[in-house]
């Protein structure tokens, strides 16, 4: 009986094998179909490029009359025969479809040939496009639909083919199933007629589960399976569900090591990140890693806080990079609006809120704000087939908007601070901090360079004085009327710093000592001109002593050119203020001039208040 029934279990399997060969050549050639109708649609598209990449070159062609407009014009005729003639062979097996390139290569030619060629060789000639005629824009128009007609008969053709090839698979599939199914019914009756023939027979069954359980603590893929309905098979089921839960939990477990390892990386990413571009970047590279979502892009808010800014993307063309995202306000992306995450299952849905940021039309979308200490630093945006996976990309994009959030306002914050650090509260110039370090890189690139540097320090005559006329708020608005009358003269290139209380000092870039000479003496003129308001009604002036050094006649590193310069500073000062002197020329005059204080020499004193019986000075 047991030959019987295994001869019997051979030819089942025999026939079974045998068929589903056959499905399986069948399966293959539909397959084979399948790659042709990709071919046939890559193809298509590179040919509908080529066609609106002619289009695009005639309009810049006869806008500009640009000699590139031309050559992209006759390099996409190039490209639109050869993909013309691909198509046709890639359909050649298939007379349908044969019909439909045909029609496809027919219009596309004769639209270049009766339209677009002669147009441009008419531009070439120096002729205007007429408004009517065969070169006239109708014309081309009504042909170009035409062409996009065949293009759209084309797809709808491609898509039939597609959709019948499915079926066509579906079906061998359906086969294949019934093969197996058949099979197993009789390998299941034969099954059970062994198990009858082995009713009191036990130890073969036990005996396989115990290798299964030995088989699965070695590591190995394996599942415990029931082949009788009694205790043994009542075994058999509770040892696969338990095995199946532990391979759930193993496999849960895994997942979630390996996101918190990229969770790691990250942080080691944003941690060696020097900008804002290596963060967002860092973003999308753990994004990517770490889900599925096709496309998206991140865009950050700007530092007025009320636009975002794109500032990367992927799988998205046509983002621009630093371009304003075309929102009027921040809060019209709902995810920044409700400060959590929002999700759209079907874009097409017209009861749902979409988000102005977004560029998909369909499928499902989500809004992932970027929150850090209490302000919006940015939002990302998802783009996503369907919703079957959204909760869980979201979730992981979450933690990883927020990691990316807190490093951003970090890197932001360090930023504010540093340029307080540098800058003098008062009159919102570069403070000595600032300039000492400035000066040493610029000494050095125009040592590197061959150019010359000039530098000039100036100081305000009299201004303790001043403070103790009109008060220390009357000072403080010299201070500021002086700052801005600075950077007015100044060239953009060139520095200024706050020095001291009432020392300022400039740095010039390539200006040597007859330059530096006359941006001072523009510098001093425009001071003297200046008028402070001191209170409702009351005015005042005051002027400026300046000194002047450049580095194409002294050769002196970053201390010894302040030293030189404050020199001449003192020099100016001790020739009665209100004037421009150069560094010494000799060691003695150096020393003198270096020995001396400011309040030790007669001059000038400043110009009186104009009191309400006066008007303002022009």
């Amino acid at each position: 009986m047991l030959l019987s029934l295994t001869a019997g279990l051979a030819l089942v399997i025999v026939l079974a094998t045998a068929g589903i060969a056959l499905i399986a050549s069948s399966h293959q050639a539909l397959a084979a179909q399948t790659a042709t109708m990709d071919g046939l649609s890559d193809t298509r598209r590179l040919l509908i490029q080529a066609v609106s990449l002619q289009e695009t070159a005639v309009l810049d062609y006869e806008l500009t009359h640009d000699q590139r407009a031309s050559g992209e014009f006759e390099a996409a005729a190039r490209d639109s025969v050869a993909y013309a003639a691909r198509l046709v062979d890639i359909a050649r097996d298939d007379p349908h479809l044969t019909v439909v390139v045909d029609n496809v290569s027919a219009l596309a030619a004769a639209w270049h040939e009766e339209w677009a060629d002669p147009l441009v060789r008419s531009l070439r000639a120096g002729n205007p496009r007429p408004s009517a005629g065969p070169l006239a824009s109708e014309e081309g128009e009504r042909r170009f639909q035409l062409v996009e007609g065949a293009f759209a008969e084309l797809d709808r053709s491609i898509e039939a083919r597609r959709a019948a090839l499915a079926a066509a698979q579906e079906g061998d599939t359906n086969r294949i199933i019934t093969i197996i199914a058949t099979a197993s019914l009789v390998l299941g009756a034969a099954l059970l007629v062994l198990a009858i023939w082995l009713l009191r027979v036990v130890s073969a069954p036990l005996a396989r589960l115990s290798e299964t359980a030995g088989s699965l603590v070695r590591g190995s893929s394996v599942s415990f399976r029931a082949e009788r309905d009694d205790e043994i098979g009542t075994l058999a089921t509770v040892l696969e569900q338990l095995r199946l839960d532990v391979e759930g939990r193993y496999t849960a477990a895994r997942s979630d090591a390996e996101r918190s390892a990229t969770y790691n990386k990250l942080a080691d990413l944003i941690s060696f990140s020097a900008s804002e571009d290596q963060l967002v970047d860092a973003a999308i590279r753990a994004i990517r890693h770490l889900t599925s979502v096709p496309g998206g892009h991140i865009e950050l808010a700007n530092p007025s806080q009320n636009r975002l800014v794109y500032v990367g993307s992927w799988g998205e063309p046509g983002v621009e990079i630093g371009q304003l995202v075309p929102m009027d306000r921040m809060d019209r992306c709902p995810g920044i609006r409700r400060a959590s995450s929002y999700v759209v299952s079907d874009l097409e849905d017209g009861l749902v809120i979409r988000c102005p940021a977004q560029r998909a039309v369909t499928g499902a979308a989500a809004c992932v704000p970027m929150m850090a200490l209490g302000q919006v630093m940015g939002v990302i945006h998802l783009s996503m087939a369907d919703a079957s996976a959204a909760a869980d990309s979201v979730a992981v994009v979450t933690r990883v908007a927020e990691q990316v959030a807190i490093a951003i306002a970090n890197a932001r914050l360090m930023k504010t601070l540093e340029g307080l650090a540098m800058t003098d509260a008062l009159t919102g110039l570069h403070n000595a901090r600032f300039f000492d370090s400035f000066l040493e890189q610029q000494l050095a690139a125009a040592d590197r360079d061959s150019k010359p540097l000039g530098v000039i320090m100036m100081d305000i005559d009299h201004f303790k004085q001043f403070n103790d006329t009109h008060g220390h708020p009357a000072g403080d608005e010299a201070l500021r009327a002086f700052g801005r009358v600075v950077r007015s003269v100044l060239r953009a290139s060139d520095v200024v710093a706050r020095y001291g209380g009432e020392e300022f000092i400039v740095a010039l870039p390539g200006a040597g000592q007859e330059e530096a000479r006359r941006v001072a003496e523009k510098l001093r003129a425009a001071v003297e001109e200046m008028v402070i308001e001191i209170g409702p009604g009351r005015y005042a002036r005051t002027s400026i002593s300046l000194g002047v050094v450049a580095t194409d006649e002294q050769r002196l590193d970053r201390k010894g050119l302040v030293a030189m310069v404050d020199a001449a500073l003192y020099r100016a000062k001790e020739g009665g203020r209100n004037q421009v002197a150069s560094a010494p020329t000799s060691e003695r005059e150096l020393e003198t001039a270096s020995g001396r204080r400011r309040g030790r020499s007669t001059a000038r004193q400043p110009i009186p208040i104009i009191g309400p019986a006066q008007s303002k000075p022009a």
